[in-house]
């Protein structure tokens, strides 16, 4: 699923991503219901060499128990290699989201 209209912070991770020359896909699953088998089948279609789990934009920080469990979920599933966060936090907020969340494995901010 592409949004018409990406948040603000993940269109800007996004364009940072295509100018390093990735090939970049968006999939808001917050825009539906949806399944976890959903969402690992949406990933395995496109098969990724990364997948990153928002941790906050400029309105909003996920608490991170809710998002070790949606990173526990996707590793059970995809493997926990290419699973990252990314978020508008400084560097030592971006070091505590990763202590906080031991199964994502690097984090973009």
């Amino acid at each position: 699923m592409h949004p018409r209209h990406a948040p603000h912070y993940t269109a800007i991770v996004a364009a940072s991503l295509q100018r390093a020359g990735h090939a970049v896909s968006i999939a808001d699953h917050h825009l539906r219901a949806c399944s976890l088998s959903d969402i690992v089948a949406d990933i395995e279609e496109t098969r990724p060499d990364l997948v990153l789990v928002m941790h906050s934009d400029y309105n909003r920080e996920l608490r991170n128990d809710l998002l070790e469990a949606i990173f526990e979920s996707l590793s059970a599933e995809l493997g926990p290699d290419r699973l990252w966060g990314f978020g508008r936090l400084d560097r030592s907020h971006a070091v505590a989201a990763m202590e906080a969340i031991p199964s994502m494995q690097g984090f973009l901010y």
